[in-house]
């Protein structure tokens, strides 16, 4: 198995497993310190996106810049329109955001470093 079959696989099991976490009843969380929250979003999605990148390294990185932030966006639809008692969160939009621009980021920096020392 390739690195690029490996990653594309981690990347499903990753969407799943967010998805599944994200669209819990409200009253199933564990309670959270000092905004941790925000930082379980940037950090989930920054992961998809590097994932994303390893697993389709041509694909221009706009695509995986809306395809990520559309399925966050997503989430809180469906958080909003679920009747589990959660609610949908700007604050957790941008936190997604910025996770998938912070993860394509580093991505083409680390492409870039790499194909400078070829």
């Amino acid at each position: 198995m390739t690195l690029r079959w490996a990653a594309r696989i981690l990347l499903v099991v990753a969407i799943v497993l967010i998805t599944d976490l994200a669209l819990q009843p409200g009253t199933a969380l564990p309670p959270r310190l000092f905004g941790t929250d925000k930082l379980e979003h940037f950090g989930a999605f920054l992961m998809l996106a590097v994932l994303a990148r390893i697993a389709w390294p041509g694909a221009p990185r706009w695509i995986g810049l809306l395809l990520l932030v559309g399925y966050g966006g997503g989430i809180e639809w469906l958080q909003a329109a679920g009747d589990a008692g959660r609610t949908a969160s700007i604050g957790d939009m941008v936190a997604d955001t910025l996770g998938v621009v912070a993860g394509l980021g580093m991505s083409a920096w680390i492409g870039t470093r790499r194909t400078a020392h070829i």
